[in-house]
């Protein structure tokens, strides 16, 4: 009789696969790869990458992957995580000058907002805020920024917060 092995599958971080175990795979059944997808001769198996927040995750390989079953193997799917970029854009909100660049971010890299270049006559520029109708800021100028939003390739909006001069 031919010889029987166990096949373990295991996921690695960021992920997750539909078997874990399949038992009794017969000595020499092939085995293939096909990206996310891994055949034991006529039992299939699938790597699902795992919402991370912030993150975007992605199937990258399987390890310890033989051509055919020799003995009992435990086969690895691995899985990559890469920042979300999302843009920042700085709305002048009544002030004048011109229009300041868009700002690359990366979700968990701080990075500091670009300095206000915006003028506004009798008014003092104080920070910048979600809304444009907002009084008070929620970020000073140059704040350092990390976790804006989640949407990889979003266009979050700052609007200018402006503070009448007083005048004696």
């Amino acid at each position: 009789s031919v010889n029987t092995y166990t096949v373990t599958i295991k996921a690695g971080s960021y992920g997750s696969v539909n078997k874990t175990s399949i038992t009794s795979v017969a000595y020499g059944t092939s085995v293939s790869t096909n990206s996310n997808v891994l055949t034991i001769g006529s039992t299939t198996v699938t790597a699902t990458p795992t919402a991370a927040d912030g993150y975007t995750t992605k199937f990258s390989s399987w390890s310890n992957v033989p051509t055919t079953i020799t003995g009992a193997v435990t086969i690895m799917a691995n899985f990559t995580r890469t920042g979300i970029t999302y843009y920042v854009k700085y709305n002048a909100n009544g002030g004048t000058g011109t229009a300041m660049a868009n700002s690359t971010h990366t979700y968990g890299t701080a990075k500091n907002l670009t300095a206000n270049t915006y003028k506004k006559t009798g008014y003092t520029f104080t920070g910048w805020a979600k809304s444009s109708t907002a009084t008070t800021y929620e970020f000073t100028d140059k704040h350092s920024v990390s976790t804006l939003t989640t949407q990889s390739g979003e266009t979050f909006n700052l609007y200018a917060v402006w503070s009448a001069n007083k005048y004696y």
